[in-house]
């Protein structure tokens, strides 16, 4: 992937899919742009530091679209055009049974979650049609592909952006860009350990118990680990899946149990 640059969202938690998404383009020459809230401005400069020369970090709330814009101009000005874009930016505030969700939990997770990536996408391919091609690469989840009960408005719209991937794989695919989405199962995220702090508490089980238990969800009995989520969206991003659109891959480990195929 070298000459190749990638903006990457949500990406400065070191534990976070994003950022193992980073450091997967980079082993492949690529040169990353992260970003997350500007409330975050030190972890990205720490993921920056470590992530080395050929990264960058800058501050983008997705849910703002004059943002998105904003920072896919700079990105081109100052280092050309951008070839990929992985929309992971996100929020689990909707995970929970429907009858526990509120009003502003759907909206907050809707807006995060779908239009964050819209508005990016809405940004970034123009840069692409002008530029003869690029990938996108959309962040859903296994969620996304299952019925999940008690994940109620996570789940919904993990199905939205996989119907998104589909609708632009069909709109772009002519121009050279493809658009396929990534559906992770239990990853080792900070995010999951939230998850399974809240689980723990309503089960009143240990920590451990509830990622055993996790773990013993997937074929292989064990969670992911960020990095092997980042180097399936690495090997989409490259030539070698030039005749990958539209698809939705997942990443689990062989999910067997967790929801209703």
């Amino acid at each position: 992937m070298k000459n190749k640059i990638a903006l990457i969202t949500g990406a400065a938690d070191q534990r976070g899919i994003g950022f193992a998404c980073a450091q997967a383009l980079l082993e492949q020459g690529a040169t990353v742009v992260i970003t997350d809230l500007a409330s975050r401005q030190q972890e990205i400069d720490d993921a920056v530091t470590v992530l080395g020369d050929k990264a960058h970090g800058l501050a983008l709330d997705v849910t703002v679209e004059e943002q998105a814009q904003a920072v896919a101009g700079q990105i081109q000005r100052d280092l050309g055009t951008i070839n990929i874009l992985i929309n992971n930016a996100g929020t689990g505030v909707g995970a929970k049974p429907l009858m526990d969700s509120t009003a502003q939990d759907w909206t907050m997770s809707w807006t995060v979650n779908v239009l964050g990536t819209v508005n990016c996408c809405k940004a970034v391919i123009p840069q692409m049609q002008a530029n003869g091609g690029g990938v996108i690469i959309n962040n859903s989840s296994a969620s996304g592909l299952r019925a999940m009960p008690a994940y109620g408005a996570y789940a919904a719209d993990k199905h939205a952006l996989i119907g998104l991937t589909r609708t632009l794989a069909g709109e772009l695919g002519g121009q050279n860009v493809r658009v396929v989405a990534i559906c992770p199962g239990v990853i080792n995220t900070s995010m999951n350990d939230l998850q399974i702090a809240k689980l723990a508490d309503e089960y009143g089980a240990t920590n451990e118990e509830i990622e055993s238990g996790m773990g013993d969800a997937s074929g292989m009995k064990r969670i992911g680990q960020p990095i092997e989520v980042g180097r399936v969206a690495a090997f989409l991003a490259s030539d070698g899946a030039s005749y990958m659109n539209g698809n939705a891959v997942e990443v689990t480990g062989g999910l067997i149990s967790g929801g209703i195929n």
